[in-house]
């Protein structure tokens, strides 16, 4: 998670409102993987294992992100060492409460529930983070055959989802299989359970 330093006003007449946070030094992770392709297994097992942890984090304060992909994670030098921060909340809301128009974030990276508009909760974020572990470690997009067509969207609503065949090493290869599973109800229920089920470092 990106940290938040403070927020204010600034000075009259003006009093414009303003928030700080902490400066970044890196790249989103969508220029990483175009650069790089697929990372070794080692650096994204520590970037999606971050990024599940900023979700555990988000989950616990009540909010569900709703648009976890590439873009929306940087990955930022601090002293050498590379972190992976969870950005734009744009369309994030509060679990529970129904989401605004036009909520459903990145269709490439929704979940079928999202894409359905049916009711969204922390699973939701899961499976993005099951297509964003995926994307790591293959360098390529889940079920990427016809991609954001609209045969390829009526699927991925309807659950219809390739078998995830990542040659991943346990027990990362079934975290991934039960991050991706097409029903909400079958997944992590939260970030802070997909972190229990990660393997320490």
């Amino acid at each position: 998670m990106v940290r938040h330093l403070g927020f204010g006003e600034t000075a009259a007449p003006a009093r414009e409102p303003y928030l700080l946070l902490e400066r970044l030094y890196g790249h989103d992770l969508r220029a990483l993987l175009d650069e790089r392709g697929a990372l070794p297994f080692a650096a994204a097992f520590a970037v999606a294992g971050d990024v599940a942890a900023a979700l555990a984090h988000v989950h616990r304060a009540g909010i569900v992100h709703l648009d976890v992909k590439p873009e929306n994670v940087f990955v930022h030098l601090d002293g050498g060492v590379a972190r992976a921060k969870l950005l734009d909340f744009g369309v994030a809301h509060r679990i529970h409460d129904e989401p605004p128009a036009g909520s459903a974030g990145t269709p490439l990276y929704a979940s079928p529930e999202q894409l359905r508009g049916a009711a969204v909760g922390p699973a939701s974020d899961v499976f993005a983070w099951g297509l964003l572990l995926w994307e790591l470690c293959t360098g390529a997009r889940f079920g990427a055959a016809d991609e954001g067509s609209e045969p390829w969207l009526r699927a991925r609503a309807a659950g219809h989802l390739p078998e995830p065949t990542a040659e991943l090493p346990e027990p990362w290869q079934g975290i991934l299989r039960r991050a991706l599973a097409p029903a909400a109800e079958q997944r992590f229920p939260s970030g802070a359970a997909l972190v229990d089920a990660l393997p320490i470092a």
